[in-house]
């Protein structure tokens, strides 16, 4: 419920992009143009059907990803179960069922929830192969490695841990034919997701968009170093945002609690879960030579949840005596906990999306509307996607917005309005970052809306000091 309750929250500045780049155009943009890392495409092109069959809103361009994080909730179970017991599976449950980070992006027109469903789909055929060698297991594995790959490349991070943990859990003596099973696996893998990517690869004739953008860059070892320990801080904070007690403290403890207490086989398994998981995900970073974005180790967010349920659990079996009191204690503490909990995700969720969420775009872009029949709109991240996305929805035409991120010169893109509006973010980007610092050219600007996030101004139409198009 708390999902579908934020599901109209103001749109994203990297989900407006979506919409208008890839989502809103023919089928062959949204399979093919991979000019950005925006268009996570399976998600373009579930949300391109969404919006065919229930219209052009926010709901239907957020039901993907809300059905994908619906959906990771009893696949959370069942990992937990498989690997705990059933009262570990519930807490799981509960603390997944309020985690900020999973309704946030389950609220989102991003790839982030299909891939972190996927991932733990990966991990349950992971954990069977590692008791049962079947075609049918693997073939499981290679759909959801594959599902994963298509909606965000960087599953492959997913489909290495998994292939990790296969590998740690399966008996010495059945490894060497483990390791020949799991390369015809990543060879057929690779095939199907050659396969689905091969609009892209045809389009720009090699595989280099999906493997030399920016996010994929090396860095340098020292800010690798460095960048991987603010990483691993941000994911801790951005796990335990929105706990009700504690916060990442009480994350960091549990899991480390999970890992000591408890019965012999379950500490061996938290033990194995952990080092898997984040040692396997810091040595990959190394090998690669990238500080992944936080959003992208959302996969990441359950398994710390699955590991600090296990620890609530160590915590309530040694405090009290039978069965019947434990189960009672622990139904107590969740029902406080979830309370709490959920009276604080909305606030959780727009603290965390205060630096990518333009909050008032619809509001501003309503005022623009009958303003822009002779009038330009410069604007600036966060704002320009979001206005760009409501202005659409006003039928304002798109030559009256000028999308403008950078410090290039931007007298010649005005030339043909007789008024000029801007709308900056004050803390991140100013007029000068607009190219339009100069009162010289552009006159003293009028204020004429204003809140915590940004400010929409107003130039004259033609300042005595402005130079001619035609003297320029």
């Amino acid at each position: 419920m708390i999902r579908v309750s934020l599901i109209m929250l103001p749109i994203e500045h990297d989900e407006a992009k979506t919409h208008f780049a890839f989502v809103s155009r023919g089928w062959i943009q949204v399979l093919s143009d991979y000019y950005v890392p925006n268009n996570h495409i399976l998600y373009s092109a579930l949300a391109k059907t969404s919006i065919s069959a229930f219209g052009d809103n926010l709901a239907a361009l957020r039901l993907p990803a809300l059905l994908a994080g619906c959906l990771a909730l009893p696949v959370v179970y069942a990992v937990a179960r498989r690997l705990y017991s059933a009262r570990a599976a519930l807490i799981a449950l509960g603390l997944c069922a309020v985690s900020v980070p999973l309704i946030e992006y389950s609220d989102r027109a991003r790839g982030y929830s299909i891939v972190t469903l996927m991932t733990l789909t990966a991990f349950l055929f992971a954990d069977s192969l590692a008791h049962r060698r079947a075609a049918v297991l693997w073939g499981g594995w290679i759909a959801a490695c594959a599902i994963g790959l298509w909606a965000v490349p960087t599953m492959a991070w997913s489909c290495a841990l998994t292939l990790l943990w296969l590998f740690v859990r399966t008996r010495k003596a059945d490894r060497r034919a483990l390791i020949r099973s799991s390369l015809v696996a990543l060879v057929v893998l690779g095939v199907a997701a050659s396969v689905l990517y091969a609009p892209v690869i045809l389009r720009y004739r090699g595989i280099r968009p999906l493997v030399s953008n920016p996010y994929v860059a090396p860095v340098s070892l020292a800010h690798l170093t460095s960048g991987i320990g603010l990483a691993g801080y941000e994911l801790l904070a951005w796990t335990g945002s929105g706990n009700a007690f504690g916060g990442p403290i009480l994350n960091v403890v549990c899991v480390l609690l999970a890992m000591v207490m408890g019965a012999t086989e379950r500490r061996t398994t938290s033990r194995i879960l952990c080092v898997t998981i984040l040692g396997g995900l810091t040595v990959l970073c190394f090998v690669q030579r990238v500080v992944p974005p936080t959003r992208t180790l959302l996969f990441v967010v359950p398994f710390l949840l699955l590991l600090t349920a296990e620890g609530l659990d160590a915590v309530v079996e040694a405090a009290t005596v039978g069965r019947g009191r434990a189960l009672a204690l622990l139904g107590a503490l969740g029902v406080a906990w979830l309370a709490v909990s959920s009276l604080r995700v909305t606030e959780g969720i727009k603290r965390g999306c205060a630096s990518v969420v333009f909050w008032n775009a619809q509001e501003y872009a309503q005022f623009l509307k009958p303003r822009l029949s002779e009038a330009a709109v410069v604007t600036s991240t966060p704002a320009s996607a979001a206005l760009r996305y409501y202005l659409t929805k006003e039928r304002v035409p798109a030559s009256a917005f000028i999308w403008h991120d950078t410090t290039k010169s931007i007298n010649t893109e005005l030339d043909g309005a007789e008024r000029v509006f801007a709308v900056i973010c004050p803390s991140r980007y100013g007029l000068s970052d607009l190219g339009m610092g100069s009162e010289s050219e552009f006159g003293t600007p009028v204020i004429m809306l204003k809140d915590e996030q940004c400010e929409l101004l107003a130039f004259p139409a033609y300042h005595p000091n402005r130079v001619p198009p035609s003297d320029r």
